[in-house]
């Protein structure tokens, strides 16, 4: 009897939001297991990786059999996705006659064509309601306040100490909750926040409003301890964006609005500046500012690499292989997504995996959806385009960074621009 109503609870196409979150969970549960009770900066390894990826298919996979078709349209984009997918194979061979290859590059390759097929081609042929991708963001919403909670018991001393109220036990050391570094989870939290202010567009009870205020204050006080200054100064962009696009709040309460938000960064700088001039140094760190705390040495490196052969500049060489050029400096990232994308698989990599973006951002602008979210997904996308400019993120591959990236920025609002446009489908039927 249980076994009937799970499978009958899975036939119905509006449970895919929750399903994608659970994909999200599955892909995040590594580095939460090894990380949530210390401050070690523990990473996760391949097979951990490759584990949640199988978990995920067999989630989506069973999701779609017999329900989710490739639609047409979507057909030319799938020949596209294995015509990249064979020629990249193919520089793997070739790497491989020339004891150049890295296995783990073959492996990305593949990944990327399963992630590619299940969570952009295939989700353009469901259409579920609007109000159930409300599920999604609730999720991420609780999930971010576990890590923001998990953040405070790990490091309430270091807070303590960064705040200037105990005498700081270690000079300078940023608060990550269970994330391997800082940046991730200062982009966790970039993503909670957005994922707050979806929620907030709902006409829900005060009390609700009141949990989501709260959230986003606990969010926003977690992201400056990260001391990302990325993660926090994209995290404004966007909700400079959002403020300036909605129509929820007046033109005179936004101009009220803008004046006392600078007037109140103005005092804020000049009271750290006169009562903690260290913790004002620590967020603001204007010494690393010019070379972006080192990231354009593996930039030029990533020029020379392209460089070297016009195959390379136009299908690239391999994402690990490249990753060898800056193991010196004691990274694995470019932190360019554009960059890895060039690398990884050359301009034709590059122009395809951003046509994503740019595709869906074109959808969001010509649908019929409410400008209130409009109003989010708008900045939420350019503020990404930014963000990817000083981050390895959305790289189509597996691991918690690429899952999130690609569900978050593609999957969920094509499902949203979906709805919509079924909705005006059955509308102008009737």
């Amino acid at each position: 009897m249980f076994l009937e109503k799970v499978k009958e609870k899975i036939k119905d196409v509006n449970i895919l939001p929750t399903l994608l979150f659970i994909v999200v969970l599955v892909n995040y549960l590594p580095i939460i297991t090894l990380n949530f009770t210390t401050k070690a900066s523990k990473v996760i390894g391949v097979v951990p990786m490759a584990i949640s990826l199988f978990i995920e298919c067999i989630i989506l996979i069973g999701y779609y059999y017999k329900k989710v078709k490739i639609k047409k349209e979507m057909s030319y984009n799938f020949l596209i996705l294995l015509g990249i997918t064979v020629i990249s194979l193919i520089i793997q061979v070739i790497n491989f006659f020339n004891k150049e290859l890295k296995i783990l590059d073959l492996a990305n390759i593949v990944c990327k064509f399963i992630n590619i097929l299940l969570l952009y081609i295939l989700i353009m042929g469901v259409n579920i309601e609007e109000k159930y991708i409300n599920n999604f963001m609730k999720a991420i919403v609780i999930m971010g306040l576990v890590a923001c909670i998990q953040n405070l018991i790990l490091y309430f001393d270091d807070i303590l100490g960064h705040l200037g109220m105990i005498e700081a036990t270690r000079k300078f050391y940023p608060c990550k909750s269970f994330f391997p570094q800082k940046n991730p989870f200062a982009f966790f939290l970039y993503v909670s926040i957005i994922s707050t202010i979806f929620l907030l567009q709902k006409d829900s009870k005060i009390r609700d409003k009141v949990f989501l205020g709260g959230a986003l204050i606990i969010f926003l006080f977690n992201l400056v301890l990260t001391f990302s200054r990325t993660g926090t100064a994209i995290t404004i962009l966007f909700l400079g964006l959002y403020f300036f696009a909605t129509n929820k709040i007046s033109k005179k309460t936004k101009f009220i609005i803008i004046l006392l938000g600078v007037a109140a960064v103005i005092i804020a700088v000049c009271l750290l500046d006169q009562y903690n001039p260290e913790l004002l140094k620590k967020l603001l760190r204007l010494e690393t500012v010019k070379n972006f705390t080192g990231r354009t040495k593996f930039w030029d490196l990533s020029k020379e690499m392209l460089s070297e052969s016009p195959i390379n500049i136009l299908f690239g060489v391999g994402r690990f292989k490249a990753a060898t050029l800056i193991e010196k400096f004691g990274v694995t990232q470019f932190h360019n997504t554009y960059v890895e994308f060039l690398v990884s698989g050359g301009i034709v990599e590059l122009i395809y995996c951003m046509s994503f973006y740019i595709i869906g951002l074109v959808k969001i602008i010509k649908s019929k959806m409410d400008r209130k979210y409009k109003s989010i997904y708008i900045p939420m996308i350019l503020t990404f385009f930014a963000y990817m400019l000083f981050e390895s993120l959305g790289r189509f591959s597996i691991g918690w960074s690429d899952t999130m990236c690609m569900i978050f920025f593609i999957t969920i609002p094509l499902l949203h621009v979906n709805s919509c446009n079924e909705v005006k489908k059955i509308s102008e039927g009737n």
